[in-house]
């Protein structure tokens, strides 16, 4: 599953090991940087929120590991959170373990000499508006895609009251695909 952050910051390092993410629904999540391809752990429903059970140091026995619920994850960051580098993001969106919406879509190194194009903005599922016409659907230069179904309906809405007469319509980005030249974007 792949977690959705506002931007790069909302990513601190623990130890070169375990990035802790603050995804947009406001949670901390962690992701091994250790395995290959980068993956967030398995987290638990508790009543403190998802909670993960890791070895934020790496040293001694399984028997080690430690459960941290959402505010003691937060006192980690605070603590001994570093500032994740451009290789570890780099890993983390091409492996698809996070998606940062708040910022485009750039290029970014692959460590292996090649180039990737890596969507950072939109997919996992953003919503983008359009405007009907008589010969198709008129996107902006720049659309803006919206992470969440609500904050795409009110945008609609605002739209629609803006420009009455004007049909308005709101698509779902289902699918987006990577090249190491093109980036393919689908709407439904």
């Amino acid at each position: 599953m792949t977690i959705k952050i506002s931007e790069r910051n909302d990513i601190s390092v623990l130890n070169n090991r375990y990035a802790v993410c603050y995804d947009i629904d406001k949670r901390y999540r962690v992701v091994s940087l250790v395995s290959s391809p980068h993956r967030e752990l398995q987290g638990r429903h508790t009543g403190g929120g998802l909670s993960y059970v890791f070895n934020r140091t790496g040293t001694g026995a399984s028997f080690y590991k430690e459960s941290y619920n959402q505010a003691e994850l937060a006192r980690l960051v605070t603590r001994y959170g570093k500032n994740v580098t451009n290789d570890q993001y780099s890993r983390m969106v091409q492996d698809g373990a996070v998606v940062a919406i708040n910022e485009p879509v750039r290029q970014v190194s692959t460590g292996t000499g090649k180039t990737a194009f890596a969507p950072l903005s939109t997919f996992g599922g953003g919503y983008v508006i359009a405007i009907v016409t008589d010969t198709g659907l008129l996107f902006g230069s720049k659309p803006k895609v919206h992470a969440t179904q609500d904050l795409a309906e009110a945008e609609l809405e605002r739209l629609a009251n803006v420009s009455p007469g004007t049909e308005f319509v709101m698509l779902k980005a289902q699918k987006a695909a990577r090249a190491a030249t093109v980036t393919v974007r689908e709407f439904v």
